[in-house]
């Protein structure tokens, strides 16, 4: 995997455990471009990689920015870059990738974002300038709330922010966001879990909808022994009970570029010529599984006993 140089050029308080920080390129140099929607993996020394959503717009200042929220069950991830991270620290990160794309094809966009999940919704935001769209932003209280005094200053006809803690009233729900937009809508979410398991309910009635989940929704799938051939290497590899694809290929001596080890990031994906695939990954739409045409190793598995990879 080629990784990019940059500097820590700043860091900035964005709310109560959350940071913002902003990278350039370590030597001067101009990092490469990226769409709406966009994440890097951070690679630094002692910290478990982790991936991040760009939360600006790259023609702006041809930076990267990220913001890094405290989670309470960190592994070591997010608690570790908030520890050791520093502005002038010269880091590795991976190039931009994107599993979210922002389409912008119809007359109304209506963006759902759940607590740090707003990352990969204000870069979609600062794109859609020219376009009708509204965001609901929900947020346990005032002080957790990344960027909302930025979005209420910025884009206050256009925002909605709704707090968990709110003791006046009934706070809205993902439902309610649906009942109030028209079917035609291209509908973007990002979130936590539960938020996301009821954005998917939508998905039937409502078909512009696109979703990005920061964890994953299903389990690594391991059950299986079955043989992968891998097409253009002319090599047989057996992926035994207990051992993930991935870890089978890189055993084996085969270079796959990785990095969630989840199927969240999208690193690993490989081109599949034959077999059913046992998805388990929370980037590919239930079309795209069906058409069976690429998976994740780093996750997914053989659903029979032979499996023909384009590696």
């Amino acid at each position: 995997m080629q990784l990019l140089k940059v500097r820590v050029k700043s860091i900035t308080y964005l709310a109560q455990d959350i940071l913002g920080y902003e990278f350039e390129g370590a030597n001067g140099q101009t990092l490469p471009a990226f769409t709406a929607g966009s994440h890097i993996d951070l690679h630094v020394e002692n910290v478990p990689m982790r991936s991040y959503s760009l939360c600006n717009r790259y023609v702006d200042s041809k930076t990267y920015r990220i913001a890094i929220c405290k989670d309470i069950n960190s592994r070591g991830g997010s608690i570790g870059y908030l520890n050791n991270l520093k502005a002038g620290q010269i880091i590795e990160i991976s190039a931009p990738r994107n599993n979210f794309e922002f389409h912008g094809k119809q007359n109304e966009i209506v963006f759902i974002a759940g607590g740090i999940g707003i990352t990969p919704i204000l870069s979609m935001i600062e794109t859609a300038q020219n376009l009708n769209w509204k965001l609901y932003y929900f947020a346990r209280s005032e002080d957790k709330c990344a960027f909302a005094e930025y979005l209420g200053k910025t884009y206050p006809e256009n925002v909605e922010i709704i707090f968990s803690d709110c003791v006046n009233k009934i706070p809205k729900r993902v439902d309610d966001v649906f009942n109030d937009h028209s079917k035609t809508a291209e509908f973007y979410c990002c979130g936590p879990g539960n938020m996301i398991e009821e954005f998917k309910k939508f998905h039937a009635e409502f078909p512009n909808t696109y979703y990005e989940s920061f964890v994953a929704e299903h389990q690594v799938s391991t059950e299986n022994s079955y043989t992968v051939e891998l097409r253009k290497s002319n090599k047989f590899i057996e992926v035994v009970q207990g051992e993930t694809l991935l870890d089978a290929l890189l055993n084996n001596g085969c270079d796959v570029m990785n990095s969630c080890r989840e199927g969240i990031c999208g690193a690993c994906e490989t081109l599949v010529l034959e077999g059913e695939v046992d998805h388990r990954d929370s980037i590919l739409t239930d079309d795209e599984k069906r058409q069976n045409k690429s998976m994740f190793p780093c996750c997914s598995s053989a659903k029979g006993k032979f499996l023909v990879l384009d590696l």
